[in-house]
């Protein structure tokens, strides 16, 4: 019984160790901000000479107040995209769960955490992709996407991503 309940234990860790690693990967020279906590985007030090450009809400504001988002910050050709959980209200905490760099992204080039999606993807993944958006309703221009999976960015192959340009007909 003893012997048994060990080898759940190693393996249970084993697993949790797998996870924790898994994060970080496509972090580049962000992976130290993981599991740091801010209450706002200028107290992200890291981040201190990125400008604040986007973000969205993970999760339903109806079924708690602890939801996720993906936010990205953005200096000249490099972006860094962070996944964080908020962990306290009043005032606004949130823990920095993951973090994506994106580098060398090209002129009229953006990033997208929102409207894309992917042709055999489940309808409510979360897709950060590159994009040239132009003027046409749906952008078929993807140069990186990556899909969040669990509580990490993983990279996927762009064929099949399709993104829609709000407000054009």
């Amino acid at each position: 019984m003893i012997k048994n309940l060990f080898v759940i234990a190693i393996i249970t860790l084993f697993l949790i160790t797998q996870k924790a690693l898994a994060q970080g990967k496509l972090a580049a020279d962000f992976k130290t901000i993981i599991g740091k906590t801010y209450t706002s985007e200028n107290q992200i030090e890291a981040l201190k000479n990125y400008k604040y450009e986007q973000g969205i809400v993970i999760g339903n504001p109806n079924e708690g107040p602890f939801l996720s988002s993906i936010e990205v910050f953005r200096k000249g050709k490099t972006a860094v995209v962070l996944l964080s959980k908020k962990i306290k209200t009043n005032p606004d905490q949130y823990r920095i769960i993951d973090v994506l760099k994106v580098i060398s992204i090209p002129k009229n080039y953006e990033i997208r955490t929102y409207d894309c999606s992917r042709k055999n993807g489940k309808s409510n993944e979360n897709i950060v992709a590159i994009v040239f958006s132009g003027s046409k309703r749906i952008v078929k221009f993807v140069k990186n996407a990556y899909v969040l999976k669990d509580i990490r960015f993983e990279k996927i192959e762009t064929k099949g991503i399709r993104c829609i340009n709000e407000g054009i007909e």
